[in-house]
């Protein structure tokens, strides 16, 4: 960056502190997932759906209701001892916080050293208003031994990544959606943006990925595990069986839109109601997409910032089930709404966002007590933050549209 006349660069000293605290944070996320991994679903889970894989048995029980890929993901740690396979698990998502948290903040609209002294206060505002609404979604991920923080690494990275390589960038995502199905929400994205060979790439990622297991490990039985994980459980969301909401955890783990209703509403009107929500929610959506791209005067990534947090929003209201490690990935949008409402001073905005951050804080036991805790979890807080997080984006993207003054130009103006 080329200093001007209002860019007065930060001292040596201050671009070193920032780079501390970020070391700092990535060593006390790397803390917590050591020392929660004998316990959490990484161990309990995970790893003994790997050591059944390569032993030829079936990985769909002991609680491993995920595709097949993941199974695959996990067998090379079964072949360590314990101690070996908890560094290395450890290591791993010290990394994917690493490129995660750098990916997100700079598809948020930052740097990741700010190096304006001008700019430094109101860009640690943004880093500390989106973190403190995310924070207990990421270390959750970690101390429960989930491997979301991984999967939003390869979103986020994927999606920085295509920016120069297309097709690396759509296989990164395509890979988290072979881990997890939602993802997938890209491909719609993607082809509205008609970004046709990333939208493919993220499809065929996500099938060769969960062909991948049975090629090195072949199923007993001879049924492709693919086959098997979409009859057992993709296929019973359709099933007349299926209760709207429900899934393999108890209802109060499940804060996507389905499982608030399944918890709040009466058992008659909870289908028909998620349906028109869900269908409501990807219209509005689909118009607010459709209008951006017949605009000409819109910046990009001002644009898509937006789009990329209402899709990661999508993901986990639109899902049959998102446990709180989900939600990690509500640090993307958080950063991109407090970016707005500090920059544009936008009282509207800056409400949603201390919104957020409430609802953000208050999911964290360890800040509001037990009690306070499980009452919120249970009236959907978690819930009501992505769905304000959702609107702010669809809000501002809207407003965007209509020409409003966002300080992504200012900003990208400068550099």
């Amino acid at each position: 960056m080329v200093a001007s006349p209002a860019n007065v660069p930060l001292s040596r000293g201050r671009l070193w502190l920032q780079a501390s605290l970020f070391v700092a944070l990535l060593i006390g996320i790397g803390t917590v997932s050591l020392r929660a991994a004998h316990r959490g679903d990484w161990v309990k889970v995970f790893i003994p759906s790997g050591l059944r894989l390569r032993s030829g048995l079936d990985i769909f029980r002991d609680g491993y209701v995920y595709p097949p890929f993941q199974a695959l993901l996990a067998a090379p740690f079964s072949w360590a001892n314990p101690a070996s396979a908890r560094w290395a698990w450890a290591a791993l998502n010290v990394v994917a916080a690493g490129v995660f948290l750098m990916s997100a903040w700079r598809l948020s609209g930052g740097r990741i050293f700010t190096q304006d002294s001008k700019r430094l206060p109101r860009e640690a505002l943004i880093f500390a208003l989106g973190f403190a609404a995310a924070i207990g979604f990421l270390f959750d991920a970690v101390s429960n031994g989930q491997t979301d923080l991984l999967l939003a690494a390869l979103i986020t990275g994927g999606y920085l990544l295509a920016r120069r390589w297309p097709a690396a960038g759509a296989v990164s995502i395509g890979i988290a959606a072979g881990a997890k199905c939602t993802p997938l929400l890209f491909v719609p994205w993607l082809v509205l943006r008609k970004r046709w060979l990333a939208a493919g790439t993220v499809l065929l990622a996500a099938l060769t990925v969960n062909l991948l297991p049975d090629l090195f490990f072949p199923a007993p039985g001879g049924e492709l595990r693919l086959m098997t994980w979409n009859r057992n459980y993709l296929a019973a969301l359709l099933g007349q069986k299926y209760q709207t909401g429900t899934w393999y955890t108890a209802p109060e783990f499940n804060h996507s839109l389905a499982g608030l209703l399944h918890r709040l509403a009466p058992a008659a009107i909870v289908q028909p109601v998620w349906l028109l929500g869900c269908a409501a929610l990807l219209l509005v959506t689909f118009l607010s997409i459709l209008r951006a791209r017949r605009k000409e005067n819109i910046i990009a990534p001002a644009v898509e910032r937006f789009e990329l947090g209402m899709v990661l929003c999508l993901m986990l209201l639109l899902s049959p089930a998102s446990s709180k490690p989900h939600f990690c990935t509500l640090l993307l949008p958080a950063w991109a709404l407090a970016r707005s409402a500090v920059y544009n001073r936008s009282r509207s905005l800056w409400i949603i966002m201390i919104g957020v951050v409430v609802a953000g804080l208050v999911a964290n036991k360890d800040l509001v007590g037990a009690h306070i805790y499980d009452a919120a979890k249970w009236w959907g807080v978690i819930t009501l933050e992505t769905l304000l997080l959702y609107g702010a984006c669809l809000w501002a993207h809207w407003r965007g549209n209509l020409g409003g003054d966002f300080i992504d130009k200012r900003i990208e103006a400068r550099y």
